[in-house]
């Protein structure tokens, strides 16, 4: 059986594609549109050498660039790995080599901090919250990908990691299930 968490955009999409999904100040972004967004990450992802179950870390705050990001790593059948946006350039290197991530994905706000972690780690790095190449904003604009990944219900979906009050952080895993 397959199951991808990325169902529950695709569902929304399918259900409600002119419906405002995401908001920011001025900002507003249907399920359609978030849908096709996600769909192009995922291709771009997978034109990146982006397989099954891969690692995608997100430096990225509450703001529509983490969606788009989550869920076109979901799309792609890839693993998401959400760092906290108070996180150290070490401990962003730390996060990046532990959970053994392909790419980073980092706010602009937190662009020093993303790009110095990726570069400890000789992790590629991509921008999300501005325009150009090699941003999230250009891989959104990729062809989207026909399906999502076909995933297992017991394939991990999100690593979360702990506070590390006991040691170092520590990578909870969440399954698509």
């Amino acid at each position: 059986m397959s199951l991808n968490l990325g169902t529950i955009l695709q569902a929304g999409a399918a259900d409600h594609p002119d419906s405002p999904v995401l908001r920011l100040g001025d900002f507003s972004m249907t399920y359609g549109e978030l849908d096709a967004a996600a769909r192009g990450v995922a291709t771009s992802l997978q034109e990146r050498g982006i397989e099954m179950n891969d690692k995608i870390a997100v430096l990225i705050p509450n703001v529509p660039e983490f969606t788009i990001s989550y869920f076109g790593i979901l799309y792609a059948g890839a693993t998401v790995v959400p760092i906290n946006v108070l996180a150290t350039a070490v401990e962003v290197d730390y996060f990046l080599r532990e959970s053994k991530s392909k790419i980073l994905i980092a706010h602009t706000s937190f662009g020093d901090v993303g790009s110095e972690g990726a570069k400890l780690a000789s992790v590629p790095f991509v921008s999300a919250g501005d325009e150009g190449v090699g941003t999230l904003a250009e891989m959104t604009k990729s062809v989207p990908i026909e399906g999502l990944a076909q995933t297992s219900p017991d394939d991990t979906a999100v690593i979360l990691y702990t506070s590390g009050t006991t040691g170092k952080p520590k990578g909870a895993e969440l399954t698509h299930s």
